[in-house]
């Protein structure tokens, strides 16, 4: 599915088949199997284009945006503010008085995760033609479910409505006791792996569930079953 600008074309030929649920640590990130890659067509390949393109998480009907998401928990961050004391300017050492509000920042958590735009690059497809694609290797989701991602395309530099848009089959993210398992790295991602695009390849077979030993500790930012943040996305994503 796509909408472009006139002789604009956004092709996404590298369709996201599955991820596992990743942890708050940068230890535990689990990106999006096979990295999602796409092609725009109707600009000129001069080396210069200045093309970005951004990513976001939907639902599989594309009614919510779930970039974001409430959390589920009130949220313990403030800001504190300073009140003034009525006291004509003298405070005689007194303590400062603080009022709260919550931060934005902690209202909202962050679902989709990781390198969240990227530029245009000119390189080979696996049949050896040329063209521009955008690759998006290191996305991660810290919620289990069915989802779509959404690319707009823009000029950098330019304002108004993006050149195109474009949205990715269904896919989903699984919880580590029932992932499946990694994806085989395709022959496209081989092939931008040695024009230099920075692909992480991983073994196809399935990773087993780690079974603790009797007296181990859990290891400090080990991602759990379901992410306490999910609970207000749940129904959201099946």
């Amino acid at each position: 599915m796509s909408t472009n600008a006139p002789g604009i074309q956004l092709t996404v030929v590298q369709q996201p088949q599955r991820a596992r649920v990743c942890g708050f640590s940068i230890h535990d990130r689990r990106s999006v199997q096979p990295p999602p890659i796409i092609e725009i067509k109707g600009v000129e390949l001069d080396g210069t284009t200045p093309l970005v393109m951004f990513v976001t998480l939907w639902s599989r009907d594309l009614q919510n945006n779930l970039s974001y998401s409430h959390k589920s928990a009130p949220p313990f961050a403030y800001i504190p503010i300073p009140i003034q004391p009525d006291d004509g300017g003298q405070n005689n050492g007194a303590p400062q008085l603080y009022n709260v509000e919550i931060t934005e920042g902690y209202i909202h958590a962050q679902l989709l995760i990781g390198s969240l735009v990227c530029e245009a690059m000119d390189l080979t497809d696996a049949n050896n033609k040329r063209g521009l694609f955008f690759c998006f290797p290191d996305l991660a989701i810290r919620c289990s479910g069915y989802f779509r991602l959404r690319f707009e395309a823009y000029h950098l530099g330019r304002q108004g409505p993006p050149l195109g848009w474009a949205v990715s089959d269904v896919f989903q993210t699984f919880s580590p006791k029932t992932f499946p398992g990694n994806v085989e790295p395709t022959a496209l991602s081989r092939r931008f792996l040695r024009q230099g695009v920075s692909i992480r390849m991983r073994d196809s077979a399935a990773e087993p569930a780690a079974v603790p030993k009797r007296g181990a500790v859990k290891k400090k930012g080990a991602v759990k079953d379901e992410a306490p943040v999910c609970s207000a996305v749940q129904h959201l994503s099946k």
